[in-house]
């Protein structure tokens, strides 16, 4: 299917089945685009949904963004550009950060709002590691990144089928992305965010910070959290047909 680009976005739009007329918003994780997204997420029936490339990712333009904050900011001047004054958020990763601040920032474009394999401060020390070790001797963090990305009882062979095209391309942008999402600390308001939200993470994610899990629930009023059993950070490919139903059901 054909990209459309507006305001620097690289975007596909889809309408399955439907006229449904509030969009769905799809926002990658680190270091991927679009297609990070699988088919049945970006063809839900009766949805529009619209799979957006991140600016300095994919096919959009290349912009000085430094932080989840300004890259917020940026995708709500872009949906505002495309006239949506309303959408539903769906994120996994950084982008489950983008969605949580669009939620912040701007709640009056937000729906609903689904964080995928998203908590405050993943957990991935191999990235942050001050050794003084030579570099020959230190971890190398992408190969120690892509062993984390999924269940131990997912094949090898699907492994580095997925790993190979969503992961393998500019190391240091998704190097860049993982230490955005490492630093950015949400500033809740006062107030319960009373968007309803949807959380899902795969049981055997080990990004995920517990602890820091619990604290975003708490900031909101109305949540949906599921874990899915033998899933890790991708479970949105290791079992993408249980994502469909568990966001067709959110946003029924």
């Amino acid at each position: 299917m054909s990209a459309h680009f507006d305001r620097g976005y690289a975007y596909q739009e889809v309408l399955v089945g439907g006229g449904e007329q509030v969009p769905a918003i799809l926002i990658h994780g680190a270091g991927s685009s679009h297609l990070g997204w699988p088919a049945a997420i970006r063809h839900l029936p009766g949805k529009r949904i619209l799979a957006i490339d991140l600016p300095n990712h994919g096919r959009s333009a290349q912009k000085e963004l430094c932080s989840i904050e300004e890259y917020a900011e940026d995708i709500h001047f872009f949906l505002q550009g495309l006239g949506i004054q309303r959408a539903n958020l769906v994120g996994h990763s950084m982008g489950a950060a983008l969605v949580l601040q669009l939620m912040i920032q701007h709640p009056a474009i937000c729906g609903r709002g689904a964080l995928f394999a998203y908590a405050p401060q993943p957990i991935f020390n191999e990235l942050y590691s001050k050794t003084e070790l030579p570099a020959e001797k230190q971890p190398v963090w992408m190969q120690a990144f892509t062993s984390k990305l999924f269940s131990p009882n997912f094949s090898v062979f699907q492994r580095e089928k997925l790993s190979e095209p969503l992961f393998l391309g500019d190391k240091e942008t998704l190097k860049n992305d993982l230490l955005l999402t490492h630093r950015y600390q949400p500033a809740f308001p006062v107030e319960k965010i009373s968007t309803p939200l949807l959380l899902l993470f795969g049981a055997d994610d080990p990004f995920i910070n517990r602890s820091q899990k619990q604290l975003l629930i708490d900031h909101f009023t109305d949540s949906m959290v599921k874990e899915i059993p033998d899933a890790g950070h991708l479970f949105i490919w290791e079992h993408p047909e249980l994502v469909q139903n568990f966001l067709l059901e959110f946003l029924a």
